[in-house]
Formats: C-alpha cells, structure tokens, sequence
C-alpha cells in the first residue's frame, strides 16, 4: 500500500512538472561578456556537430542573443555567417547613410560638432545612453521573424529564458515571455553605453550586472544536465587599473564575479575559452573569436560524448507566413508626434501583404526621419488575425549644438546653434546660428510644412553677416583686406521633389557695405542693396559628406533683380554646380565636380561678384582669391580610403573667368594639380580634417588645412 501511495504521488509530481513546461533535461547556460561572446558560436557549432538535443537555453547579455537566435531555430553556423556579415562599427554607432536622410533634412549640411538634447524648458537633456543601437534592435527582429509572434517562450523550437536587470529597482528579472527580439535587446543593454529599454513596464538594462552566468535558474528551472559557456571579463591587474573608467569597470566586474562563482557551480560543465586578448567591443574580430571558442569546445567533445546526451529532436512550432496582411498597425507611446504622422513615415497599412523586408524598410524609413531614439516593431496574434504594434521613443525637439571650425582664410570660427523642431508650430523646424570669430554671423532659419503629408513648405530666412576678403597684388601678395557686411532675408515657398530633391521660388532682399580692414583702401563704391525673385534647385544622393565615395549633388540657383526704386541696379544671376563619385574598387572612388557662376548679359555688381579658390572651389589658389562676374571650373580625380575614416584626394583641376562669358575659354585661365588627405573624425569626434596641397602652372604652390565642417550649411537657405 505504501509502496503505491508513493508510486501515485511520484506519477502527480511528475505530471505537474511536464505541465508547467519545466522538465528541461538538457539546459544550456550562455554569459554575458561583449564581444568576447561570439566565442560561444564557436562552440556551439561543435554541439550541433555531436548533434546534442538542448531542451532549454538561459542567456545573459551577449549570451541572450547567441541563445535567443539558437532557440529561435537558427544553426550555430547561421549565426555565424550573421554575425560576420554585421558591419558592427555601423550598427553599433546607428550611423545612418546621408543618401538615407531626406531631402529637408540634406537642406542643412552637416553643422555641427557635438549635439545637446534639451527638453521642453531648455534644460539639458544627458542621453540615457551613448547609442541607442535601433539597428542591433531591428536587425534582431528580421532575423527572428517566423517566431516574433510566439509570446511564451516556451514555444519556441528551444524553449529560452533570459536575464536582465531592472534599472529602478536593481532587481534581476527573468524573462520567459514577450517579444524574443526585444527581450535579448533588453538583455544585452549595456549600462551607460546602449540606451534601456522597456518591457513589460520595466525599464531594463544588461543582465550581467546582477547575474552573469545564470546556471543557478536553469537548476531551479529542474534541469537535469547544465552546459555552461563562460566568456566574461576577468578581473584586471594592478597594472592595468591606471584611470577612473578602468577603475570602475573593475568594481562592477567584482560584484559580477562573486555572483556568477556562487552560480557555477550548479553546472556540470563550465566550458571557459581564452578570450583575454579580447575587448568588451573588439566586434570587428569575430571571425577569430569564433574559432577560440569552437577550438576550446572540441576538447569537451569525448566529456560530452560520455553523458550519452539525447539527440536533437524537431520540434514543430508556428511559424509566420512570409506574407502578412496587418489587421491593425498600431502606434505606441509616441507623445509629441501623431500617429498618423508616424504611419505616414513608416508607409505601411493595414489588409496589404508585407514581408520581413518591407516591415524592415519601413522602420528604417521612419528612422530616416532623424525624429526617433528607437523605433521597432512588436508582432502580435488576435482572433486569427495580426497586429504591427510600433513602439517610438522620440527624440529631444530642442538641441543645442556647437560647431568648430579652422582654416587660413577665416582663422578660427566658433558657432552655436539652436534647433526646435515642431516646437513653434506643427510641422515646423527652426534653427538659430550665431557665429563668432572670423566669421561672425545670426541666421534664422524658420520653415513649415503646409500639411505634415504633403511635401510643400514656406521659409523664412532673416540673416546678418560679417566676412572677410582679401585683395592681392600682381606677385600674389595680400595688399589690402575688406569687411563685408551683409543683411538681408529670403521668403521662399518650396517643394520636395520625392526623396532626394528640392525646388524654391524665394524672393529676397538684401544689403552690402564694404568696410576698410588693413591696408592702403582703395576708392570705389562701399554699399549696394537689392532685391527681387530667384528660384533655386537641389539634388543629392551622396552616400556622406564630406567625404562621399558614391552618389551625385547638383544645385542650381537663379536671381533676377528688376531696375526699381528697391535696387541699386537690375541684373540676373545664376550659379550651377555638381558633383559626382563612382566606385571603381572597394576602396578607390572617381571624382568630379564643375561649377558655372554667370551674370548673363547683364551689367554684373562690382560688390557682389563670384570668389574663386580655396580646398573648397578651386584647389590652386588661396581661398577668395580671385573674383569674377564669370567663372567656370572643372575638377576630375580619385578619392582613396585605405582605412574606414582615412582619405586620400588627388586630382587635376581647370578654371576659366573674366569679365565676359564665352563658352570655352574666359579671359583668363588657370590649371593646377592637388593632393588632399582627410580625417573623418579627429579625437573620435564628428570633427573632419583636411591637408591639402597644390601646384598651379604659374609654379605657385599652396598649402590648405581646414578643421570641423567648413562650410555654409545655410548655403540653401541663402539668396
């Protein structure tokens, strides 16, 4: 009798533990540990080589997402090739392409240095994180599609948990349910570095930092046989603790180990490879990182082989369709922006077939906009039917931008500027730029949209403007410098040519006075204002700036002045320039560029002329130092870029101008061969450097340097 009470009781247990889905015999516990992690792709490629059966998998940071992608179906060598295709630099520093930007967002150059969120009382806004990383996010989603519908992980091909931290309450949180892309997002969040992210309410950050090695859950969780990969930082010598942050990631790295030591030991085999030779975001050395992990596995193959461990069995699981029409896409949590705005940037509907690739574009579409933090997708299954759930954090309206600039010509030039985007009005931007220093400026750039859908928008530019020019002698010396100021304003009403151009009629007004700077002056008229109609054109699809490798810019503007009472003298202006680069290796581009300044048959303005030279717009003679009514230059070369921000311009170079236009050849013609080396980012910064050098064939050579972004980023708004 007692022998069957037990049986009986043994048969209820047994049967209560196979319906709450924890009777995971085999269970597969992966760390955390950055870049270090892809190591444990490497091993388990040499599991799914001895074809073991994992029943469950329990990841931490780096480790949620290796699990994640293996419990979602994935082979250890699909995560592999993934993982090897990721162009990490990119997707970690969410760098958006220029030619992905819009056309109202590539009306302002690049402007600025180092950008300030503000919030709604202009107070500083310090980001949560240094990236917000939106593409790992929706990359993660792409690659887990077919399963992003199945809410309890359970029902997945490989049952999944995975561990994050609560950020409020310090709280390890164990995630068994949701959204499998968001939740090995939230895992992997590393404090400080990549942005939190919410579930379920919870504001979540990395998992290592309250459990590591998660061996001690999958032990509760009932596990019969634990394979632990552990690929952690280790603790770092005193010869290596020699600043503040080094100081503190060892304090963290402390906590951390005591933690996961008292873990380790529930597994039963703790599979631990060299990866001490490996930064925490070393990711461009996955290749090599991989095969660490796969080399120190193969030597637990005949430990393994000695459990007699199951043979994977398929487990079957529904799986998405390729094709998915949405019953409902709805928008969340979205506060400044409306969510028919937001569906109008995504371009996706309701009862019309999507795959992953169109869902995918469409984020990236809407991220273009430059208004989100993040923005991914949840997938949902209601009533035999799907939803699109899109949750957005939106970025600060106000920032607070500075920008430096150097060069020879203008010296050192210090601006600040000040943006609010629908802020004023709905569907409106606002810039304020103040310069100081060799150029001293106040521009305000104010433009809305007429309907947030309808690509047609008026400006309004009021500006003042204080520059500088030089006038040489016959051997090429400066004889004397000028103040220019300028006030002026532009009213324009513009459209949005589809994604990459745009056209404005403006009318404008402006006023010049030249003021005596150093030298002996030289008598002529000082002051000239005017006013009247122009129309301008932009197209640009480059793939950056100012170092673009492929694409082409074309911009064309035109100004007719009428002889009134409200200008000094009727004339028309026009100037045409473009660029273009084509790829001819991976890392070697063929540039050229031309530029076309005319007054056509009208009398040109002596204050107001065309100035020639500089690295800017001839390379061959010192910048603004030629002015003509007309002018034509043509340059042609090859842009080199050995290393991803290091870049090498050579190229020849042609200019014709005078005082008449004539198609071929000018008054007066100049040639010259250049050579530019360029820096992207100077102290890892958006601070561009240029070295540039030139020979002309007067024999007159010529050095350049420009520092941050030297130009007008206005240059579009202008008259």
């Amino acid at each position: 009798m007692t022998k069957k009470l037990y049986l009986f009781l043994a048969l209820i247990l047994s049967f209560i533990s196979l319906k709450s889905g924890e009777n995971h015999k085999t269970a597969l516990v992966l760390s955390g540990g950055g870049a270090k992690g892809f190591a444990q792709i490497g091993m388990l490629k040499v599991l799914d080589e001895l074809d073991i059966q994992v029943d469950l998998i329990i990841g931490t940071s780096i480790g949620a997402v290796v699990g994640g992608l293996y419990a979602s179906g994935h082979t250890a060598e699909q995560i592999e090739d993934l993982m090897l295709r990721i162009d990490w630099n990119d997707i970690l520093e969410d760098n958006l392409s220029r030619k992905q930007l819009y056309a109202q967002q590539k009306r302002w150059l690049p402007m600025s240095n180092i950008t300030l969120g503000l919030t709604d009382r202009f107070y500083p806004s310090l980001p949560q994180g240094l990236v917000a990383v939106n593409d790992i996010h929706l990359r993660l989603f792409y690659e887990t599609w077919q399963v992003s519908h199945i809410s309890d992980f359970d029902d997945l091909p490989i049952a999944f948990r995975c561990v994050a931290t609560d950020l409020e309450t310090g709280e390890l949180v164990l995630l068994n349910s949701g959204s499998i892309a968001d939740v090995m997002r939230a895992s992997s969040s590393i404090p400080g570095i990549f942005l939190p992210i919410e579930v379920g309410g919870r504001l979540l950050i990395d998992g290592g930092v309250t459990q590591n090695l998660p061996a001690d859950i999958a032990h509760d969780l009932g596990s019969d046989f634990i394979i632990a990969f552990k690929t952690n930082t280790e603790l770092n010598s005193r010869e290596n603790l020699k600043n503040p942050i080094q100081i503190l990631n060892q304090t963290l790295n402390i906590g951390q180990l005591y933690r996961q030591s008292n873990s380790e030991q529930f597994a039963d085999i703790v599979i631990t490879p060299n990866t001490s030779q490996t930064g925490l975001l070393d990711f461009s050395s996955a290749r090599g990182i991989i095969e660490i992990g796969y080399q120190e596995a193969k030597n637990y193959v005949e430990i393994l082989q000695s459990q007699n461990l199951p043979r994977k069995v398929r487990k079957e699981v529904e799986k998405l369709p390729d094709y998915i029409e949405f019953a409902k896409i709805e928008i969340r949590n979205n506060k400044h922006l409306s969510s028919a705005a937001i569906r109008d940037y995504l371009r996706l509907q309701k009862d019309t077939p999507y795959n992953r690739d169109d869902v995918l574009e469409g984020l990236h579409r809407a991220f273009s906009t430059e208004l989100f933090d993040i923005i991914y997708p949840q997938i949902a299954k209601e009533n035999e039917g799907y939803i699109l759930y899109i949750n957005v954090k939106e970025k600060d309206r106000n920032h607070l931008s500075a920008n430096f600039v150097y060069n020879q010509h203008d010296m050192l030039v210090l601006g600040i500027i000040l943006n609010m985007r629908n802020v004023v009005m709905k569907n409106s931007d606002l810039f304020v730029n103040v310069n100081v220093g060799g150029v001293n400026a106040l521009d305000i750039d104010y433009s809305k949209y007429i309907m947030y859908n309808v690509p047609v928008y008026y400006r309004v530019f009021p500006y003042m403007r204080q520059d500088k020019v030089f006038q040489y002698n016959i051997d090429f010396e400066k004889e004397r410098s000028y103040k220019i100021n300028e006030y002026g304003a532009t009213v324009g009403l513009g459209v949005h040519l589809l994604k990459h151009a745009s056209f404005e009629p403006f009318l404008y007004y402006y006023n010049i006075a030249f003021r005596h700077d150093v030298g002996e002056p030289e008598t002529f008229d000082k002051a000239f204002f005017s006013s009247g109609v122009g129309a301008k054109f932009y197209y640009e699809y480059l793939d950056d700036y100012p170092y673009y490798t492929r694409g082409l810019s074309v911009f064309s503007k035109f100004t007719a002045a009428p002889a009134t009472e409200v200008t000094d003298e009727g004339y028309k202006k026009m100037i045409n320039s473009f660029s273009t680069a084509i790829p001819i290796t991976k890392k070697t581009s063929f540039l050229t560029s031309a530029e076309y300044g005319t007054y056509f048959k009208s009398t040109p303005v002596k204050e107001d002329p065309f100035y020639i030279g500089g690295i800017n717009n001839f390379i061959g003679l010192n910048e603004k130092e030629l002015s003509a009514p007309f002018y034509r230059t043509l340059s042609a070369g090859f842009r080199i870029n050995p290393h991803k921000q290091f870049f090498v311009d050579v190229n020849g170079n042609y200019l014709t101008y005078g005082k008449t236009d004539k198609w071929l050849e000018m008054d007066e013609q100049v040639t010259s061969i250049g050579l530019v080396l360029g820096y992207s980012k100077v102290f890892r910064a958006p601070i561009p450097l240029r070295l540039g050098m030139s020979l002309n064939d007067n024999s007159r050579f010529f050095t350049y340097i420009s520092v941050g972004y030297d130009h007008d980023p206005f240059f579009f708004s202008r008259r």
